[in-house]
């Protein structure tokens, strides 16, 4: 019984019970002690970079990148992200390598010249991802189009002026000289004396007297106070008059033109009026970077030192993995990891990913058996044989992409069209394996496909906005209904032809019931309702549109509509006899035209094609301007011409990607298999719309915003009560990628 310690009424003596008080506080007080000493130690550690377990140094190459680093590192405290970053500053690349070298840093972002400068002191972790999906990207050389003297052949070269990214840059000058050599427009060992002799002048950051020419202010290699620094510095040498020719990489001038880049030097630029110089002495549109270019190469890489150990690498990438996905080009925060105050700090402002690398992946792996050869062609010594680069990618990076899509549907009725358009596809490449996923809604599908978890989905233009502001999607295959090379279509407002008293003005559709295709929809929601809040129909409701609507007319049919507001969805599901969901009946163009048809509604706001040829005649159009026309007018009389549906998918998709799908897609409508454009009996618009002539190719350069239209853009920003500002984009030009209607 414990002898001594327990009273016959099972109570402690009170000697007992005071010794043990006293044992407890001693150990307590023990405890605590502990804790702080532990505490003090850790937080030494942490100052002295000793605790590595929990520290990555980072080096930094110039006073801005020490800002963002700085600004980086007090995010991520904030967040409590582990491991902690610290920021080191040095005057440059090469003294960041000597710090890493010496143990005094830990990780920093290079391009191919320095590792291939230092690639017996470095090792890559990490590489940059622009778009391809493998880590790669094409070197060109960018000219204006009026400037039609310049070709890359000697003639056409000799005594212009260029602009380079930087001295022993990748793609501002090894792939350039290399190729240059390679077509024996310069020879010799010495690049540097070669280019100053071939040019007039010369911007190359960080080179001599002889190559700085050209430049607009210190001429350093680490972009202090040079504006024709980098990418975006030799590009807008270029656009400045300051140069003839850009050595760039194949993003340039997409990232810097059409509204893209906001700076004052390129806020009005736009892509058309450049052009790509080809090896051969042609040129091609700066879309044609594939066939038209000086080499693919590889792309920048977080580095550690050659003989960093694993702990360390592993902390780097894991610190990175952290910060992507919280700070990624898809994210809302006010830091971001791939943007800042300037072009290319820390990482190059056009990366969509990092992608970790295999960790027996070397320096000559990463730079490619075509890179190797172009220094070596430089530096007049013998070519040597490398490993492949894509061997440093690890296996989910290494092609799993193109042997599948993963198409994400809505509905049950869609996943068995789905199946179907698989089967073709597969039939026509048996390597291709097409897999339908179910999802609630759009909304779900556009979460799954920026997660990674999905491929591709289609969408209308209210969905694309909001897929394009919240995920970052780009449209890649979209719909044409005929009439016209550019696809689009006009939502117009339906009326029964015998009604004379419903008219597009404030007096003529207060009090009328109204169909909707859907909530958020374009020409069903977006469109009227945006004009008729525009217009100050119903006021004071500009941020809560469903309710002003129900304020305004005296039912609707709007499925899928949601709201917080008391009633609202009562009134805005009225007319849906019963259903008011997102599959209702009276959903879609078809539900929201029999939805009138059947008289439960007085107007219905659809698309230019939903009424057929047979039925026009009893029914009419309303016009902006408040009068009526027949259907055949939609031209003339329409509330706005919209984007089209589009198949979208992520940005971290490659080019090569998107362009098989749509070579996919477009086999099958080219053949006499019509089943992309049609629904069994008893559904309608299912993947595709039923009225969709045929499918055309988004050009690559083609942003979601471009897509939409700055009219339409502008007007769900809107809409959606956005306090965002955003420069002025044109539209995407197709050209011949959309040649019109079967």
């Amino acid at each position: 019984m414990g002898i001594g310690f327990m009273n016959m009424d099972g109570a402690a003596p009170k000697s007992s019970q005071s010794r043990c008080l006293v044992g407890w506080a001693i150990v307590s007080i023990l405890v605590i002690i502990g804790l702080v000493i532990g505490l003090i130690v850790t937080k030494n550690e942490l100052a002295q970079g000793t605790l590595q377990v929990q520290v990555v140094r980072w080096c930094t190459v110039s006073p801005a990148e020490m800002n963002k680093c700085s600004l980086m590192q007090k995010t991520m405290l904030s967040a409590q992200v582990q491991p902690v970053l610290q920021c080191i500053p040095r005057a440059g690349v090469d003294d960041c390598v000597s710090a890493i070298e010496s143990g005094s840093a830990d990780a920093m972002t290079t391009d191919g010249g320095h590792m291939f400068m230092h690639r017996d002191k470095l090792k890559p972790v990490m590489a940059e991802d622009y778009g391809e999906g493998d880590a790669t990207y094409w070197a060109v050389a960018v000219v204006k189009k009026s400037d039609t003297s310049t070709s890359f052949t000697s003639a056409g070269l000799t005594g212009k002026t260029s602009c380079h990214t930087g001295i022993n840059k990748t793609a501002g000058w090894v792939m350039p000289v290399g190729a240059l050599k390679t077509k024996g427009i310069i020879t010799g060992c010495d690049a540097a004396a070669s280019i100053s002799s071939l040019f007039g002048s010369v911007c190359a950051p960080g080179g001599g007297a002889d190559l700085c020419s050209a430049c607009k202010g210190s001429c350093k290699r680490n972009c202090d106070n040079e504006d024709y620094c980098g990418y975006s510095g030799a590009f807008r040498c270029l656009t400045e008059g300051s140069g003839d020719v850009a050595f760039v990489k194949h993003t340039t001038v997409r990232d810097n033109t059409d509204g893209l880049n906001t700076n004052e030097w390129a806020s009005l630029l736009v892509s058309s009026d450049y052009e790509l110089l080809c090896t051969d002495g042609s040129r091609a549109p700066t879309s044609a970077y594939r066939t038209c270019n000086l080499g693919k190469v590889p792309s920048h890489s977080v580095v550690v030192g050659k003989t960093a150990s694993d702990e360390i690498a592993t902390r780097v990438t894991q610190l990175l993995e952290v910060a992507q996905l919280r700070y990624g080009p898809h994210t809302d925060g006010d830091f971001q990891l791939f943007s800042g105050s300037s072009p290319d700090l820390l990482f190059k402002s056009s990366t969509q990913q990092l992608l970790p690398l295999k960790t027996a992946c070397t320096i000559e792996a990463m730079l490619g058996q075509e890179y190797i050869n172009a220094q070596a062609s430089i530096q007049c010594t013998d070519q040597i044989d490398v490993p492949n680069s894509r061997s440093c990618l690890l296996p989910q990076h290494v092609d799993s992409m193109e042997s599948r899509i993963r198409w994400c549907v809505v509905s049950t009725e869609e996943k068995t069209k789905c199946e179907l358009i698989g089967s073709r596809i597969t039939a026509m490449d048996s390597d291709v394996t097409v897999v339908c996923l179910l999802a609630e809604n759009v909304d779900a599908c556009a979460l799954l496909i920026s997660r990674g978890s999905a491929d591709v989905t289609t969408m209308d233009g209210g969905e694309l906005y909001n897929a394009g502001i919240n995920h970052g999607l780009l449209p890649i295959v979209t719909e044409h209904y005929g009439g016209g090379s550019i696809p689009s279509y006009y939502a117009v407002a339906a009326i029964r032809a015998n009604d004379t008293t419903t008219k597009f003005t404030k007096e003529g559709l207060k009090g009328k019931r109204t169909c909707h295709t859907g909530y958020q929809k374009t020409a069903g929601w977006n469109v009227p309702v945006g004009l008729m809040s525009r217009n100050e129909f119903f006021i004071g409701t500009r941020c809560n549109l469903p309710l002003g609507l129900a304020s305004f007319v005296n039912s609707s049919c709007v499925p899928g509509i949601e709201s917080s507001e008391p009633g609202v969805i009562t009134q805005l599901c009225l007319n849906c006899r019963g259903d008011c969901t997102k599959n209702s009946p009276y959903s879609g163009y078809t539900g929201a035209f029999n939805c009138l048809n059947n008289g439960d509604g007085d107007v219905a706001f659809i698309k230019h094609t939903t009424i057929s040829v047979t039925e026009r005649q009893h029914f009419m159009l309303l016009c902006p301007n408040g009068t009526i026309a027949p259907p055949e007018d939609y031209l003339t009389c329409h509330l706005a011409q919209v984007p089209p549906h589009a198949l979208v998918t992520s940005q971290h998709h490659s080019f090569e990607y998107n362009d098989k799908v749509w070579y996919l897609l477009n086999q099958i409508q080219s053949s006499n298999d019509n089943i992309l454009f049609t629904s069994p009996t008893g559904s309608n618009d299912l993947i595709f719309k039923d009225s969709t002539q045929s499918l055309c190719k988004v050009p690559i350069n083609c942003s979601w915003r471009r897509f939409l239209g700055q009219e339409y853009a502008t007007a769900v920003d809107g809409i959606q009560c956005s306090q965002a500002t955003h420069a002025p984009v044109t539209s995407c030009n197709y050209g011949d990628t959309c040649p019109g209607s079967k």
